[in-house]
C-alpha cells in the first residue's frame, strides 16, 4: 500500500526560499554602498584640495608635433629658490633663415650679473653676449642677451642657464613659494610650449590662470606642460608649491622637449 505524502512534504518545493535571488540582492546592495562611499570620498577630497589637483593627477595627452618653427621654454625649480632656464628653438626646416646664421636669444632676468651661475649653448656656439637692463618694471634686474651661431650638424639652437636671485619666485610663507611666468601672445611660431619642472616629491599647492595640458615624470622630476601657442592676449602661469629640498637629479632638457 503506497505511503501518503505529508502536506509538508508535498509543499516543500513551493515554500523553499530562492538563495540565488538573495545573493543577487546582496551584491546589488554592496555595489550601491560602494558607489556611495566613493562619492563621499571625492566630495571630501574636493573640499580640501584645489580642483586642479585632480586634473594634474593624470598624464594628459601629448601635443608632440614636428611642425616648425617652434620652441619650448623649460623652467626647472631647484632648492634655494634657484632656477634652471632652458630654451630650445626648432627653426623652420631646421635651418636658420638669417643670412649670417646668427640669432639672438635672451636668458632669464636676474638681480645681478653674478647671479648667473652657469651657461651652456645648445646646438650652437656663443658668438657674443652682454648684460642688459630688464624692460619696464623689471629695470632693477638684468638679463643676458646671447648671439648664437647654429652648429652645421644641428637642427636646433638654444641656451641653458642656471641662475639665482630671480624675480620669478616669490615667498608666500616660510615654506611656500609662488612661481610666476609671463606668457605673451604670438603669431609667428607654429607651437610654443612652456614646461615647468619640480623635483619629485615637491608638493604643488595650487595652479592658477593658465592650466597645464600634460603632467609627466622625467627622471627624478615632475614636469607640467603649458601650451601658449595661440593665446588671445598676454597670460600668466602661477604655481604655488612647497620649496623642494635636497639635491635633485639631473634633468635632460631634450627628453622634456620630446615628451611635450
Amino acid at each position: 500500500m503506497p505511503q501518503r505524502k505529508s502536506r509538508l512534504q508535498g509543499s516543500e518545493s513551493k515554500t523553499r526560499f530562492d538563495n540565488t535571488q538573495l545573493r543577487i540582492l546582496q551584491a546589488v546592495i554592496i555595489l550601491m554602498v560602494a558607489f556611495a562611499l566613493v562619492g563621499i570620498a571625492v566630495l571630501v577630497l574636493d573640499s580640501h584640495f584645489p580642483a586642479t589637483q585632480f586634473v594634474l593627477r593624470g598624464g594628459g595627452p601629448s601635443r608632440y608635433t614636428e611642425v616648425t618653427p617652434r620652441y619650448i621654454d623649460i623652467w626647472a625649480v631647484r632648492p634655494g629658490d634657484r632656477l634652471r632656464f632652458v630654451t630650445i628653438f626648432h627653426p623652420e626646416g631646421g635651418v636658420l633663415l638669417s643670412e649670417d646664421n646668427i640669432v639672438t636669444v635672451a636668458g632669464p632676468l636676474v638681480l645681478r650679473e653674478e647671479s648667473v651661475e652657469q651657461v651652456e649653448p645648445l646646438g650652437a656656439e656663443i658668438v657674443e653676449s652682454e648684460f642688459l637692463a630688464g624692460p619696464g618694471a623689471d629695470s632693477n634686474y638684468v638679463y643676458q642677451l646671447f648671439k648664437l651661431e647654429q652648429s652645421p650638424d644641428s637642427d636646433i639652437y638654444g641656451i641653458d642657464v642656471m641662475a639665482a636671485d630671480v624675480p620669478y619666485i616669490s615667498p608666500i610663507d616660510q615654506t611656500t613659494r609662488q612661481l610666476a611666468l609671463g606668457a605673451p601672445s604670438q603669431t609667428f611660431y607654429e607651437q610654443v610650449v612652456v614646461a615647468v619642472a619640480f623635483p619629485r616629491g615637491t608638493r604643488i599647492v595650487d595652479i592658477t590662470e593658465l592650466q597645464p595640458y600634460r603632467r609627466v615624470r622625467v627622471g627624478g622630476w615632475v614636469v607640467y606642460y603649458f601650451d601658449t601657442t595661440a593665446l588671445p592676449q598676454q597670460g600668466a602661469i602661477r604655481i604655488q608649491y612647497h620649496q623642494p629640498q635636497g639635491s635633485p637629479q639631473a634633468l635632460d632638457p631634450m627628453e622634456v622637449d620630446a615628451r611635450r
